[in-house]
C-alpha cells in the first residue's frame, strides 16, 4: 500500500471533497459507497451522510437494477481494470438523467482488490 505524508493525504482528501464539476466517489469491494464529494451531492442530491454505506445501484433506475447494471459494472471494472458507461441514473428526488460514468478498480501493489473509484458527470 502507498503511504502518503500527512500533508499530502490531507491535500488529496480535501481536493477530492471540494471538486464540484464531477461526481467523485469511492466504493468498497462490495460496491458500497465509502466517499462522496460535493460534485456527487450536486449531481445526485444525496448528502454524504445519506449515501455512505448504500449500494451503487441506489443511483440506478428500476430497469437498470433489474438488469443488474451495478453488478456488471463492478465485475467489468475488476476484470478489465475499468469500465465506461453512458446511461440513466436516478437522483434522490426521483429525477432521471443521463450520465457518463467511468469506474476503475483499485488494487494494491500485490494485486489485492481494495475497491473502486467512480467519476461521473451529467450529459446535457
Amino acid at each position: 500500500m502507498i503511504h502518503f505524508d500527512p500533508t499530502l493525504q490531507h491535500l488529496l482528501n480535501h481536493s477530492m471533497s471540494q471538486v464540484k464539476d464531477f461526481s467523485i466517489t469511492l466504493l468498497d469491494i462490495h460496491g458500497l459507497f465509502l466517499f462522496w464529494n460535493k460534485g456527487a451531492t450536486l449531481l445526485d442530491g444525496y448528502e454524504a451522510n445519506e449515501i455512505i454505506g448504500k449500494p451503487l445501484d441506489t443511483l440506478h433506475p428500476q430497469a437498470e437494477k433489474t438488469e443488474k447494471l451495478g453488478e456488471y459494472m463492478l465485475k467489468q471494472a475488476v476484470k478489465e481494470g475499468r469500465v465506461k458507461q453512458i446511461g440513466k441514473r436516478i437522483k434522490k428526488d426521483g429525477t432521471i438523467y443521463l450520465a457518463s460514468v467511468v469506474m476503475n478498480a483499485i488494487f494494491d501493489n500485490k494485486g489485492k482488490h481494495l475497491g473502486y473509484i467512480r467519476i461521473a458527470h451529467p450529459l446535457r
